[in-house]
């Protein structure tokens, strides 16, 4: 039970490291079809230099993370 919280947790937290394929293989895709939230807080903070849009962007996904990371914990609590 505690292998399949820790593997459903990592997962999740997981999909949001896919800068480096986006980046590499597509740049965003046509017309922005494959962004992901990390690779638009790279393309706002680094490449348009919006550093204030980009830290918005940074907060929203922590906040995300952190509750999926709590209902998480809750749903798969130990029982005894």
């Amino acid at each position: 039970r505690r292998q399949r919280q820790m593997c459903i947790r990592d997962r999740f937290i997981n999909s949001f490291k896919s800068f480096a394929a986006i980046d590499v293989m597509t740049q965003g895709g046509p017309q922005g079809s494959s962004i992901v939230l990390g690779y638009w807080i790279y393309t706002v903070g680094r490449v348009n230099s919006n550093y204030g849009q980009a830290m918005a962007g940074a907060i929203v996904m922590t906040i995300m993370v952190a509750f999926f990371t709590i209902i998480s914990n809750k749903a798969f609590k130990d029982k005894g």
